[in-house]
This record gives C-alpha cells, sequence and structure tokens, in this order.
C-alpha cells in the first residue's frame, strides 16, 4: 500500500491508523476493488439531500408487527450507552437476528476495527435478508429486495441519535434509502430539510455531513443500502422533490 492511498484512508477514517497497515491495505484493495456509479448518475438520483420515492411503509402496521421483536433489537455499536438507540437486521452475513458482532447493527467501520480479521466486508458483501422482510407492512418494499445489502431497522428513544458523520463516499459503491416512522430533529450541513412524511422511503444523501435526533420514544427508521443495480428500479420510482 502506498503512503499517498494510506494517508487518503486515514484521512477519512482517521481510527484506521491505530490498525495494522497490512490490515488498512486490505480494506482499501477490496473496496476500491467494487464497482462503483458516477457521480453524473449518483445525482440523477438524488436530485436532493431528500428525495422522496413512492415507497411507502403503513407506520401503524409496521409498529404493530414489529413489537414482537422488539427484545431481538441490540445496542447500536459500544458507544453511547446512555442512548436507546438500538439497531435490528433486515440484511446481514447469515440472516440470523441473532447474528453475533452483526456489522448491520453497529457503524461499518467500528466492525472493521474490532471485529474483522481474516474477511473485509464492504455493505455489498452483507447480502442476506433477515425474516424482518417478511413483515406484511413491509411488501411494499419487494421491488428493492433482490438489490437488498446491509440494511437496518433502527430503534431510537427521544434525544438518542447520532452525531456529524458522513456514510458514503463519492463515487459511491452503494444506494441509500432512509425513511422514519416519526419526525425527527434532521439535518445536513449546508442544506436545508424538506418536510419528511413518516413511513415514506426517500433517497438520501449521506455523503454530505449530517446529523440527527428523535423528538419522541419509539422512533423507527429505515436504513436501506441497495446495490447499484437498484438505480433503474429507483429512478421509475421518484417523486418530485
Amino acid at each position: 500500500m502506498n503512503n499517498n492511498l494510506y494517508e487518503t484512508v486515514c484521512g477519512i477514517c482517521p481510527h484506521f491508523r491505530q490498525q495494522p497497515v497490512e490490515k488498512v491495505s486490505r480494506w482499501a484493495d477490496s473496496y476500491l476493488s467494487l464497482p462503483f456509479i458516477s457521480n453524473k448518475d449518483y445525482f440523477r438520483l438524488h436530485k436532493d439531500i431528500l428525495t422522496p420515492t413512492t415507497f411507502k411503509v403503513d407506520v401503524d402496521q409496521f409498529t404493530n408487527e414489529i413489537e414482537p421483536y422488539l427484545q431481538k433489537f441490540k445496542h447500536w455499536g459500544d458507544k453511547y450507552w446512555d442512548q436507546n438507540r438500538l439497531g435490528l437486521p433486515l440484511v446481514n452475513i447469515t440472516g440470523e437476528l441473532d447474528e453475533k458482532n452483526d456489522p448491520s447493527t453497529m457503524p461499518l467501520d467500528e466492525h472493521f476495527s474490532e471485529y474483522q480479521t481474516d474477511i473485509i466486508y464492504h455493505d455489498p458483501d452483507i447480502k442476506e435478508k433477515t425474516e424482518i422482510c417478511d413483515l406484511p407492512s413491509l411488501e411494499v418494499l419487494e421491488p428493492l429486495f433482490p438489490y437488498l445489502i446491509r440494511s437496518s431497522i433502527l430503534w431510537w428513544d427521544k434525544g438518542a441519535g447520532f452525531s456529524k458523520h458522513i456514510d458514503v463516499f463519492l463515487p459511491a459503491t452503494n444506494l441509500r434509502l432512509w425513511g422514519t416512522t416519526k419526525p425527527i430533529d434532521c439535518h445536513f450541513e449546508g442544506f436545508e430539510i424538506p418536510e419528511i412524511e413518516p413511513g415514506r422511503l426517500y433517497v438520501i444523501d449521506t455523503s454530505k455531513p449530517h446529523w440527527g435526533s428523535a423528538l419522541f420514544d419509539n422512533t423507527y427508521q429505515f436504513f436501506l443500502s441497495l446495490q447499484l443495480e437498484a438505480f433503474t428500479v429507483i429512478e421509475k420510482n421518484l417523486l418530485p422533490s
């Protein structure tokens, strides 16, 4: 791994400096081997920070159907234990809800640092759907299911949230959709946020610094990552923003 690439990677993820150079090199090599979408095509979908789609989950139905699974949610990562922020996998490595050290219930860079040794995982490598995808309220998302990769349901109580971060680097290796069952305090650096419709799925531009927190208890969010092949399906289902 040449020094320029190492410095670029560690500039984006400073905590990678705490990892062996050989491990960071394998991460970079595997990441650069992934397919990318051109920035031109990326912004064909990301017409705004949040671009609405026709996909909409019935919030009341989903809230009732997810209740039997509340004990299956796990704390999101190994930080901020004072906040009730949890995750339940829609897609993970095994397709099981009790997967140990599940990369779909923590930041993927944290999973890399703490749990990845021989195998390096990026979003497109994580593609086994769990039984949560079978909930009747999520049938509206079936056109997306063939393309679904590392994805989760997030559960936040009031005050829980994420600090400022970026999820996708351009050119992107995956596409993101997001929605929420209740309004949240959502911010994107330098952008005004349109009114968010509960249950509506949005193409979200997570290449921009963003952060947010729940305004209400029992706020569920749909955090979907998709293969680039989902481009056409998403484009056909865009609404005017």
